[in-house]
Order: C-alpha cells, then sequence, then structure tokens
C-alpha cells in the first residue's frame, strides 16, 4: 500500500513504503496524479493523461492528446 506524505497545504505525495519510489501525488480537490512510468501496462487507455501539472516546462516531444 502507498504511503502519504502532507507536502503542501493542499496536496499529499504518494510513495512506496519500501524503496521511496514517487507514485504520484492526492490534492485535496481531490485530484490524483499518477506517474505513469510506474505502471507495467502504461499503454491502457484508462491510463491515458489528460492534462499536465507544468505544461510551460513540459518537453517538446510530450503531447497530451485532447480528451476524447
Amino acid at each position: 500500500m502507498p504511503a502519504l506524505y502532507r507536502s503542501s497545504n493542499a496536496s499529499s505525495r504518494s510513495f512506496c513504503p519500501h524503496c521511496g519510489s514517487t507514485l504520484g501525488a492526492v490534492d485535496d480537490d481531490p485530484v490524483i496524479a499518477l506517474v505513469t512510468g510506474s505502471f507495467d501496462a502504461r499503454d491502457g487507455a484508462e491510463l491515458r493523461p489528460v492534462s499536465h501539472s507544468f505544461e510551460d516546462s513540459c518537453p517538446g516531444w510530450w503531447k497530451i492528446p485532447a480528451a476524447v
């Protein structure tokens, strides 16, 4: 089970309690952000990104298609 660390007034960070790997963030809205590289089968439609937190600093090759 992932562990949570309260990182700000509005968000917590999720991580593996055994190795410390980052898994994502859980905001109070609630918005859950997952690190897509954490999944073995990352090509499933249910894991398709729909937004990017820091779009202005996103690499040019990382394009998020419009939600369908």
